[in-house]
C-alpha cells in the first residue's frame, strides 16, 4: 500500500492536533475543541485541517 504525501500529512496534521488535546474524528472530519481551550493562540494546525481537508470544528462543554 503505498502512502501519498497528502495523506501523510493529513496523519500528521491530526496526530500533532491531538497532542494539543483536540478530539479529532476523522471519518466524520470533525474537531472537537474543549471550550477552555477556545482562545488558544495554536489554530494552525485547526486551520489548515478545515482548508485543505474540509473539516469543521466544534466546541464542546465538558
Amino acid at each position: 500500500m503505498k502512502v501519498t504525501q497528502n495523506r501523510k500529512r493529513l496523519y500528521n496534521l491530526c496526530y500533532r492536533s491531538r497532542r494539543k488535546g483536540y478530539r479529532i474524528d476523522s471519518r466524520k472530519r470533525t474537531i472537537y475543541i474543549p471550550y477552555h481551550m477556545q482562545e488558544m493562540a495554536s489554530w494552525s494546525t485547526v486551520r489548515t485541517l478545515q482548508q485543505e481537508y474540509g473539516f469543521v470544528f466544534q466546541t464542546e462543554i465538558d
